[in-house]
């Protein structure tokens, strides 16, 4: 048996994504946003919580999907 309602193993789709505001939030960003900003303040907090610098997987995964999640919102 495996993960999928018919017992593949295909990952099965995220049922919660997070929100704009979210993302937000997680990057302490707020107002207009640019590729530049997003960007920096990803980049900035990874440096303090990425797993390889006391941070956990929990925190960078986060961090990862509000970078993805803003950088699709401004196209």
């Amino acid at each position: 048996p495996g993960n999928g309602p018919t017992g593949d193993r295909t990952p099965q789709p995220r049922q919660t994504a997070m929100s704009v505001a979210e993302a937000q939030q997680v990057l302490g960003l707020s107002g207009e946003l640019d590729r530049d900003s997003i960007v920096s303040a990803h980049r900035s907090l990874m440096g303090r919580f990425h797993p390889d610098k006391g941070g956990n997987d929990y925190l960078a995964t986060k961090l990862n999907e509000a970078r993805t999640v803003l950088l699709e919102h401004i196209g």
